[in-house]
C-alpha cells in the first residue's frame, strides 16, 4: 500500500467549471408580473373596504330600523293608551291639517278602534314590535337614502260572521315614518304613496280609488256591484230607480276614517259616500278578513239605497233608521247582526230599561240617551222575534209618517195583529215580556255554568209594591223568596211605610211600620226565626232602628222621640224578647264598638242631624244627605253597653270631632278640624295624645289636578281584618263626586282606589271577611238606570262594576252579602235579583215575578 502526500500548495482540486450567468426575463414580462401583484393587493384592498362598507352599511340599515321600531312602538303606545302628549311627541306637524286630524282621530278613538264597523280591537293587540319581527309578521321598506320608510304590521280583531260565529281577523296597517331633526316621526304619506285617482265604473256603483289599492279597490267594486242587485231585485223591497246609481269615493286622508264613524257626516254632507281607502282602514289577509272589509263599505252603501226606497232625508232618527236597515241587511245575508242571546243577558244584569227606548226617537244625540245605543239594537232583536209578522221592511215603509215611536210602533203592532193594550204601556208590556224571555236565555246559559263555589243555603227578603208610584193607597208588603224554587211568602203587607234590617246573623230581622197618619202609631216587630216574633207596644217601646248591632249581634241600636224633636239613643237586648217587648238600655250618646265589642267610643252626634249613618254590620256607612256638612260632637270612652264608670259620674270628653272609628281594641280615631288652622285632618288617640295621620291638603294632593278641590274628609271606615288602614272618603264642594282613599299606617302611602259621581244614599262598606269593599255609585254617561255598584278587591286594586236601575232607599238594605261572605245580592231592577261571586267574577241573575220591589237581604232559613 503506498500513499501519496500533497501539500496544500500543491495538491490538485477539483474545480468547478465557470457558472454562467442566469438568462434576464424579458421586460414586458416583468410589467406584467408586478402588474399582477399589484392587481391582486387593489383587488384584496377593495374587498376589504367592499366588507367594511357593507357592514357599515348593514349595521347603519339596522340602527335606522331599530330607531324606526322604537319610534313606532311608542307610537302604539300613543294609540292604545290616548296618551295625547306622547302621540303629539312622534307626530309629524309638517302638514297641519293632517296633524289636526290625526290628534282627532286619537280623541276619537279611531287609529286602531273599528268598533263603529263591528270590528272589536282584540286586548293586547298590537305588542311591542322588535327586529326579529321583520318581514314576519311586519314589513318595513327603508328609502335609499335611509330618511323614510313603510312599515306594514297587522292588528287583530274580533268579528262576527255572517252565519253568527265570532272569529278572529287580522287586517294590515300601514304607517309612514320620516327622520325628523331628533327622531324618526309618523308622517302623512306623500302623493307617490298613492298614486293615480283611478274610476270603476259599473252599472250602478261608480268608485273612486288610488292606484296603491287597484287590487282590492277593483275586488270591492265588483262585490258591491252584485249587493246593489241584491237589494234592488229583492221582492219584499220597493224596486230601484232605473238610472239609481252610487258613488263610493275612498278618502286617503285621516278624516275618512272619522266621516265614516260619523253617520250625520256619511250621509248629510257630501253627495257620494265618502269612506277610508282599504290601505287606511286596514287590508284583509284572508277571506274572512275581506268579509269583514266588504261589510264595512256594504252597510253605508245598503243604507243610502234604503234611503231612497223609502224616501228618508238625513238625519231623522238616524239611529232608528240604521238598525232597521242593518237588521233587513242581515236578514239578506250582506251583514251580520251584532245581536246574540248573550246580550240580552247582559241588558238583564245591566238593568237596561225598554222604558227608556223612546230617547232614540226623540233624542238625535248619542249623549242624551239614557240608555247605550246597542240596547236599541237588543230591543228591535225582542222585538222581530217575539211578534211575527213585524219586520224592518213594514216598520219602514212608514217610517216618515210618524212624530212619536209609541203609536208607530202600535199602528205596525195592530196591523200585524197584536193588540198590547194602551199606548202609554206599550214598552212597559213589551219590557215584561221581555224580561221572560231574557230570564229564560239566562236559565239556559246558566244550566251550562255551573257556578264556580256553592250558593247559599238561604233565602232572600224582598220588600215590594203594590204599585210603581208609592202613595196612601200602596201596600207594601215584606216576602220570603226561595230563590231556588221560586218560591214566595207572605211575611207581611201593610198600607203604611214598610222597612227591614236582617240581625247581624242573618237568624231574625227588625221590621219597622211608619204610619203616615199621626193616629196611628209606628210598630217595631222583632222576628227571631227560631219561634220568637215580638210585637212591641206602648209609648215606651216605640223605637226606630237602622239595623245597627253591637258586634256579638246582641244589641241593636234604636232611637225614640225625647221631649219632641230630641232623640234618645237606647239598645234592644233581642236575646231578652218575648212575644210583647224586648229588655232596653239607655244610652247617653250614641256608641261606636271596638272590634272586640267591649269598649265603646261614644258620642252626642244626633245621626239625622249628621246626615250620615254607620253601620257596625260589614263597617258599612250610610250618606243620606251627601250636600249637608258635617258636624262636630264630643267624644267619650264607655264600656261595652256605652255606660260610664261609677267614680266617674259625667262623661270625660277627649275629642270633639265626626266619623269617629277603631282601628283595633285600644286604638280610636276621628276626623277633626285642626284647632289653628281648621284644615279637614283624620286623628287618632294614643296614650301620649293625639297624633295627626292625614290632612286634607295631603288627600287633595292625590285628587286628579282636572278635578275640583276637595270640600272635605266626609269619613272614614275601618275594618278588623286590615288594623292598619283606613278608608278615606272624601267628597267635592257640590257634593257630586266621591273620592275613596286606602291610608297605611305603616308605610305612610295614600292611594287613590276609587272615584265615581255619587248615587243617592251614598253607600260604601266591606264585604264580611274585610277583602272587598262595596260603593254605591252613579255612571254619568247614562242619564237614567244608571246606579252602578263598585265591587272593589283591596288586596290586589282591582275593580268589578255592576249596574242596576234601582235607587233604593237607605231604611232598608241596598245590598246584602251572604252568610258565608261570598255572594254580594243587590237588586237590578225592581223584578230582578243579582247574585254576584267577585271572587270568582261570576253573576247569577234571578227573576222573582213580584214587581216594584224595593230592596233586599238574606236571612237564614
Amino acid at each position: 500500500m503506498s500513499f501519496e502526500w500533497h501539500t496544500e500548495e500543491d495538491g490538485v482540486w477539483d474545480v468547478p467549471p465557470p457558472r454562467q450567468p442566469p438568462p434576464q426575463p424579458s421586460k414586458s414580462k416583468r410589467i406584467f408580473f408586478w402588474g399582477a401583484m399589484l392587481l391582486f393587493a387593489l383587488v384584496a384592498a377593495g374587498m376589504v373596504i367592499y366588507w367594511q362598507v357593507t357592514e357599515r352599511l348593514q349595521q347603519a340599515e339596522t340602527n335606522v330600523q331599530t330607531n324606526i321600531l322604537a319610534a313606532h312602538n311608542l307610537w302604539q303606545t300613543a294609540v292604545v293608551t290616548t296618551d295625547a302628549e306622547l302621540f303629539l311627541s312622534v307626530l309629524s306637524g309638517r302638514i297641519p291639517s293632517w296633524t289636526d286630524a290625526q290628534q282627532e282621530a286619537l280623541d276619537e278613538n279611531v287609529i286602531f278602534e273599528r268598533a263603529p264597523w263591528g270590528l272589536t280591537l282584540i286586548d293586547g293587540s298590537p305588542p311591542s314590535w322588535e327586529l326579529a319581527d321583520l318581514e314576519q309578521p311586519i314589513t318595513l321598506n327603508l328609502s335609499t337614502d335611509l330618511l323614510e320608510a313603510e312599515l306594514q304590521f297587522p292588528l287583530d280583531y274580533q268579528f262576527l260572521t255572517q252565519s253568527g260565529v265570532t272569529t278572529t281577523v287580522t287586517l294590515s296597517q300601514t304607517a309612514v315614518y320620516r327622520q325628523g331633526a331628533r327622531s324618526w316621526l309618523f308622517s302623512p304619506p306623500d302623493s307617490e304613496f298613492w298614486g293615480d285617482w283611478q274610476t270603476y265604473e259599473g252599472q250602478r256603483l261608480t268608485l273612486i280609488y288610488p292606484e296603491r289599492d287597484r287590487e282590492i279597490a277593483e275586488r270591492l267594486a265588483e262585490s258591491l256591484e252584485q249587493i246593489l242587485a241584491q237589494i234592488c231585485d229583492h221582492p219584499d223591497l220597493p224596486a230601484c230607480a232605473e238610472d239609481a246609481s252610487y258613488t263610493i269615493r275612498f278618502d286617503l286622508h285621516p278624516e275618512g276614517l272619522l266621516d265614516a264613524a260619523d253617520v250625520e257626516t256619511l250621509f248629510g254632507v257630501e253627495p257620494y259616500l265618502n269612506m277610508p281607502t282599504p290601505t287606511l282602514f286596514g287590508l284583509p289577509g284572508d277571506e274572512t278578513a275581506y268579509e269583514a272589509l266588504l261589510q264595512t263599505y256594504a252597510v253605508p252603501l245598503g243604507t243610502a239605497v234604503f234611503a231612497d226606497l223609502f224616501d228618508w232625508t238625513c238625519c231623522r232618527q238616524i239611529d232608528i233608521f240604521q238598525m232597521l236597515v242593518i237588521y233587513q241587511l242581515a236578514d239578506m245575508g250582506i251583514t251580520s247582526w251584532p245581536i246574540t242571546a248573550q246580550h240580552h243577558i247582559q241588558a238583564m244584569k245591566d238593568g237596561n230599561s225598554f222604558l227608556n227606548v223612546p230617547d232614540f226617537w226623540r233624542k238625535n244625540n248619542p249623549e242624551n240617551y239614557s240608555e247605550p245605543i246597542h240596547f236599541l239594537y237588543i230591543a228591535f232583536d225582542f222585538i222581530f222575534q217575539q211578534y211575527e209578522g213585524l219586520s224592518p221592511v213594514s216598520l219602514l215603509s212608514n217610517f216618515q209618517n210618524w212624530e212619536d215611536i209609541n203609536y208607530w210602533l202600535d199602528n205596525n203592532l195592530l196591523q200585524t195583529g197584536y193588540q198590547l193594550g194602551s199606548v202609554q204601556d206599550l214598552w212597559r208590556v213589551i219590557q215584561d215580556e221581555w224580561w221572560h224571555y231574557a230570564y229564560t236565555q239566562t236559565l239556559l246559559a246558566q244550566e251550562n255554568e255551573e257556578p264556580p263555589i256553592p250558593l247559599p243555603d238561604q233565602d232572600i227578603a224582598l220588600v215590594c209594591l203594590s204599585s210603581p208610584q208609592f202613595d196612601l193607597d200602596t201596600t207594601m208588603s215584606l216576602y220570603r223568596y226561595n230563590y231556588q224554587d221560586d218560591t214566595k211568602l207572605q211575611l207581611l203587607a201593610s198600607n203604611n211605610f214598610v222597612s227591614f234590617n236582617p240581625f247581624l246573623n242573618d237568624s231574625g230581622m227588625i221590621i219597622q211600620n211608619l204610619a203616615f197618619d199621626e193616629s196611628e202609631q209606628w210598630q217595631t216587630k222583632i222576628w227571631n226565626f227560631e219561634g220568637v216574633r215580638t210585637q212591641m207596644e206602648g209609648e215606651d217601646q216605640i223605637f226606630f232602628s237602622l239595623g245597627q248591632f253591637d258586634p256579638s249581634g246582641r244589641y241593636a241600636i234604636a232611637l225614640q222621640e225625647n221631649e219632641g224633636s230630641l232623640l234618645k239613643f237606647m239598645l234592644i237586648d233581642l236575646a231578652s224578647c218575648d212575644e210583647n217587648q224586648c229588655e232596653t238600655i239607655t244610652l247617653m250618646g250614641f256608641p261606636i264598638w271596638s272590634p272586640d265589642g267591649e269598649r265603646t267610643l261614644m258620642t252626642s252626634d244626633n245621626v239625622f242631624e249628621s246626615s250620615s249613618v254607620t253601620f257596625q254590620r260589614n263597617g258599612r256607612m250610610v250618606l243620606f244627605d251627601v250636600i249637608q256638612p258635617p258636624l262636630a260632637a264630643d267624644f267619650w270612652i264607655g264600656d261595652r253597653l256605652g255606660r260610664i264608670t261609677d267614680d266617674q259620674p259625667e262623661p270625660v270628653i277627649i275629642g270633639t270631632g265626626y266619623s269617629p272609628f277603631w282601628l283595633d281594641n285600644e286604638t280610636f280615631g276621628f276626623i277633626r278640624q285642626h284647632p289653628d288652622t281648621g284644615e279637614d285632618e283624620i286623628v287618632i288617640w294614643l296614650a301620649e295624645g293625639l297624633e295627626t295621620l292625614i290632612t286634607l291638603a295631603e288627600v287633595q294632593d292625590e285628587v286628579p289636578r282636572e278635578d275640583l278641590s276637595l270640600a272635605h274628609i266626609r269619613y272614614v271606615v275601618t275594618h278588623p281584618a286590615w288594623p292598619d288602614n283606613l278608608v278615606v272618603v272624601a267628597l267635592d264642594p257640590l257634593g257630586r263626586e266621591a273620592y275613596v282613599f286606602l291610608y297605611d299606617r305603616v308605610t305612610g302611602s295614600l292611594d287613590l282606589r276609587l272615584q265615581s259621581e255619587i248615587a243617592p244614599y251614598h253607600s260604601l262598606g266591606f264585604s264580611p271577611n274585610g277583602r272587598w269593599l262595596v260603593l254605591t255609585g252613579f255612571d254619568h254617561k247614562q242619564n237614567v238606570n244608571s246606579n252602578v255598584y263598585i265591587v272593589h278587591h283591596i288586596e290586589s286594586n282591582e275593580t268589578q262594576t255592576y249596574r242596576s236601575s234601582l235607587t233604593g232607599f237607605m231604611l232598608s238594605p241596598l245590598y246584602d252579602w251572604s252568610a258565608d261572605g261570598n255572594w254580594l245580592s243587590f237588586l237590578i231592577n225592581d223584578q230582578v235579583i243579582s247574585m254576584v261571586a267577585p271572587e270568582y267574577k261570576h253573576q247569577i241573575v234571578k227573576v222573582h215575578g213580584q214587581g216594584n220591589c224595593t230592596s233586599l237581604a238574606w236571612i237564614n232559613r
